[in-house]
């Protein structure tokens, strides 16, 4: 799956490889992430093309390959990238990186009057329960949290930072994410 954080809706065209269209998609009314799924695709390195109805166009690589799963300590800080999951040790609870739903933090070329907090969206999975999902807000300068069960999510340091000259992909953003015991 391939997603775009678009700020507007945009009509575009995505070919991997030179010629495979994308097997699904769907489009945010307003803005936020644009998501296409690619099916049959061979682990490894792929060139995806981008088109808009206005003829502009960008190139990238992106990888597939088999999702890996990080085992972390209880308390431990780990850095996820969008679509990584880390799991506790012992296995009791797992949580991806789903990638941002809204970024209204300072961006890097701008002063603000405020900092302002990005929304993060992490899948959960309890052993033995459906996998969950929920929205954290992370301040550009500080932690967010949530509580699942008998654990506490802590999330901070959300990279990329905004610009106000080009939007982020999904796939280039990094969270801090930690594990920690609710007290």
């Amino acid at each position: 799956m391939v997603s775009i954080l678009l700020d507007r809706p945009v009509d575009l065209t995505l070919l991997l490889d030179g010629s495979m269209p994308p097997s699904e998609s769907s489009m945010p009314a307003e803005s936020g992430p644009a998501r296409y799924t690619f099916e049959g695709v061979a682990a490894g390195d792929h060139s995806l093309r981008m088109f808009d109805s206005v003829g502009n166009s960008q190139s990238r690589t992106v990888r597939a390959g088999p999702l890996t799963v990080r085992q972390v300590s209880a308390g431990e800080t780990a850095s996820v990238k969008f679509g990584e999951t880390i799991r506790l040790e012992g296995g009791a609870l797992e949580v991806r990186f789903a990638g941002v739903e809204g970024d209204s933090r300072c961006p890097t070329d701008a002063i603000c009057v405020r900092a302002g907090e990005a929304q993060v969206r992490v899948s959960t999975r309890v052993r033995g329960l459906a996998e969950t999902s929920l929205v954290v807000d992370v301040p550009l300068d500080g932690e967010g949290s949530a509580q699942i069960g008998e654990y506490r999510l802590v999330l901070s340091d959300l990279e990329p930072r905004p610009s106000t000259t080009r939007n982020h992909s999904q796939e280039v953003y990094s969270v801090a994410i930690a594990i920690q015991p609710a007290q």
